[in-house]
């Protein structure tokens, strides 16, 4: 699947404003995968229409338009000489200078919007690191004085950490055992959003006691390790994810039936997904397959489901099963 970053590196290749190594690996990749090959010629169709108009930007543009803006409560009137019809009086933008005007700024947004967009993206998941390695440093604080397991707010046998339509069904969801961090003062509840989630908000944690787990679904963007079965250990298995951006098999708490389970956390884009460690560190994962011995952590090891409905767990002490 051809992402933003696979389109963004594709323009630059195409504009030749990658370095060579950079550009030898878009070639690399151009001859092995046909879906990023036709979208390289796609982009390649852009930039020849592109190269069709002949406009051409007059050295005093800069000038002249100063000169209109000053001059802006009087009507623009067109040069008969440029213009070629008689009647028009006066100068001061000729047709072919306000279409190079209009065509360098078409240019400019189309080039610096991107970019614009770019580097916010890059400032939130930046952000959104921070935010997890502020969670790590809550879990250590927690593991340090529970034996080395991580946040855990009791277990809940029959419960289902999902929500279900059933008479008498109780549900005990899975992120009230993070929400423990925000009870004990560990973690803050804004560390619980992405930034580059618009549809998230902070929950306001006046007074955290009287909550059992986040009140909304909005109040965290991230998805923890299942509780459900065995309790991994800080200095067990100190390589394996904890926490990631949000799972995509999901969506509003309820099992969102993907047919590709590698896909990535739509926090980012679907361009990956920024992974706490059992250890505190935190990675960029460009793929699911984040987890020991290259685990889908969004996966329950070796049983890629049809369906999950709530009461699944992990097979093993060091099976990455990240769920709301």
């Amino acid at each position: 699947m051809v992402n933003q970053k696979d389109q963004e590196r594709l323009l630059d290749y195409h504009l030749r404003q990658l370095e060579e190594a950079e550009a030898q690996a878009v070639v690399g990749r151009l001859e092995a995968d046909a879906e990023f090959k036709a979208e390289s010629r796609a982009i390649q169709r852009v930039l020849q229409l592109l190269n069709t108009y002949d406009v051409t930007a007059p050295a005093d543009l800069e000038q002249r338009v100063l000169q209109g803006i000053d001059s802006r409560l009087r009507p623009v009137k067109m040069d008969p000489e440029r213009d070629g019809r008689p009647g028009w009086g006066g100068s001061l933008l000729s047709m072919r200078d306000m279409v190079a005007a209009a065509a360098m700024i078409a240019v400019a947004f189309g080039l610096l919007v991107p970019a614009f967009s770019r580097a916010r993206e890059q400032t939130r998941r930046v952000a959104c690191e921070a935010n997890l390695r502020n969670v790590g440093l809550g879990m250590q604080s927690y593991a340090a004085a529970a034996g080395g397991h991580m946040p855990f707010a009791g277990h809940s046998p029959g419960a289902y950490w999902l929500p279900v339509d059933k008479p008498g069904a109780r549900v005990a969801d899975n992120s009230r055992h993070a929400y423990m961090l925000i009870r004990n003062k560990m973690a803050r509840p804004e560390d619980f959003v992405c930034p580059s989630r618009p549809d998230s908000v902070v929950m306001v944690a006046d007074r955290p006691e009287i909550f059992e787990t986040f009140p909304e679904l909005r109040n965290v963007t991230y998805s923890l390790q299942c509780m459900a079965g065995a309790r991994p250990r800080v200095a067990d298995h100190p390589n394996m994810p904890i926490m990631a951006d949000q799972t995509p098999l999901f969506a509003n708490g309820r099992f969102a039936g993907l047919a590709d389970r590698k896909v990535n956390s739509p926090n980012h884009g679907h361009d990956g997904q920024n992974v706490l460690l059992m250890d505190g560190r935190v990675i960029w994962a460009e793929n699911p397959e984040a987890g020991i011995g290259r685990d889908n952590i969004w996966l329950i090891q070796g049983h890629e489901q049809d369906r999950y409905h709530g009461i699944e767990a992990p097979k093993s002490d060091t099976d990455a099963f990240l769920v709301p």
